[in-house]
């Protein structure tokens, strides 16, 4: 480890002249289908050494990690790992990270490779299992030994926490799924198993890193790809928190080699989930839909679902206070959850939602 966590009183982003820079430049952006100077010259300087007060960089032997580490000011009432999904970091669990530091729990926010500020490449496989390995490395760096863990991983990230779950049983306190993309046994996997033929065909590779180049380096078909996730436009924050730290040129032939090396693979078996797991899932999430949320209710036992009413795929910050509500309530009462045993859906408004969504009954 190469740095020392800040204490959790410190939230600032240190790069908020480089954001402020970055948000001028982005509004000559309209007529543009490649970063224009201002932005480019802007984007030499990122990202910055240290992204947060509070970021932390690990070397492990296989990769070198960016996470966000919260201690609390005295014994922590647990441990939780914050794990993002496709082209998300550390900026998707923020609103979570900091009402459970708040909440005095020991919060962790990794970069998982390639995105975010962690080193681009890394050593270990690219499917969950090698993600679940490397996420267990990690925390094992961060200490304590032998320490118990509530794993909380959104659309991608969840399937690597579940994989983390089944592979070290005794460190898996619970699980937080938001919108996780866990394949139901039996369905159409929802994300492609190894590495698709199609990337075998001579040249494809080459066409793969053009067409990803051509998205990150167009601030409005990035943005168009965001507001499908999020059920809405997302606003200037919120798109320089996914876009910049994949504007550096290294990232396109980063993700493409990722998708190469089987980034998606076979996923975990729900059924073999054997601790309390809460499911947050936004009831129009285009993405991962709402049934799938369901159907892993009813397989993972004694799972609880909570569904925010109209919310999109990244319901955690899209509505952070909705999923405040359920995710703290249900982690005080944990011990109480894992008793009961319950596998019910209770339907929590989404405050930031003008529209509501009107659902039967079930």
């Amino acid at each position: 480890m190469s740095a020392k966590p800040s204490p959790r009183s410190a939230r600032s982003v240190s790069a908020r002249g480089l954001v402020l820079a970055l948000l001028a430049a982005l509004a000559a952006t309209a007529c543009s289908t490649a970063p224009p100077e201002a932005l480019a010259r802007a984007l030499e300087a990122y990202p910055p050494s240290k992204p947060f007060t509070d970021s932390v960089f690990v070397e492990l032997p296989l990769a070198m990690l960016h996470c966000r580490v919260s201690e609390p000011e005295g014994e922590p009432i647990g441990r939780i790992l914050l794990v993002h999904g496709l082209a998300g970091s550390t900026y998707s669990w923020r609103l979570q990270y900091e009402s459970l530091s708040a909440a005095g729990y020991r919060v962790v926010a990794v970069d998982v490779p390639p995105f975010g500020f962690s080193a681009r490449s890394d050593g270990y496989p690219a499917d969950a299992a090698g993600r679940a390995r490397l996420l267990w490395d990690l925390l094992d760096a961060l200490g304590p030994p032998g320490g118990t863990w509530i794993l909380a991983g959104h659309s991608l990230g969840g399937r690597y926490v579940a994989e983390m779950a089944l592979g070290r049983p005794d460190r898996a306190e619970a699980l937080v799924l938001a919108a996780a993309a866990v394949g139901i046994p039996g369905e159409s996997p929802l994300l492609p198993r190894g590495v698709p033929w199609y990337f075998r065909v001579p040249g494809v590779r080459a066409l793969a890193r053009a067409w990803v180049r051509s998205r990150l380096s167009d601030p409005r078909r990035f943005a168009a790809m965001q507001a499908q996730a999020y059920g809405r436009e997302p606003g200037p924050d919120e798109f320089l928190g996914y876009w910049a730290p994949l504007s550096p040129p290294d990232a396109p032939d980063a993700l493409v080699a990722w998708a190469w090396r089987g980034a998606f693979g076979t996923s975990p078996d729900p059924r073999e989930l054997a601790l309390p797991t809460l499911l947050v899932w936004g009831t129009r999430d285009a993405w991962v839909p709402f049934a799938n949320g369901e159907a892993l209710a009813a397989l993972v036992p004694g799972a609880r679902l909570e569904a925010i009413e109209g919310g999109g795929h990244c319901v955690v910050e899209t509505a952070g206070a909705a999923v405040d509500a359920v995710l703290l309530p249900w982690l005080a009462a944990l011990d109480q959850e894992r008793s009961r045993g319950s596998s019910t859906v209770n339907r929590v408004p989404d405050p930031s939602s003008d529209e509501k969504a009107t659902r039967p009954p079930r």
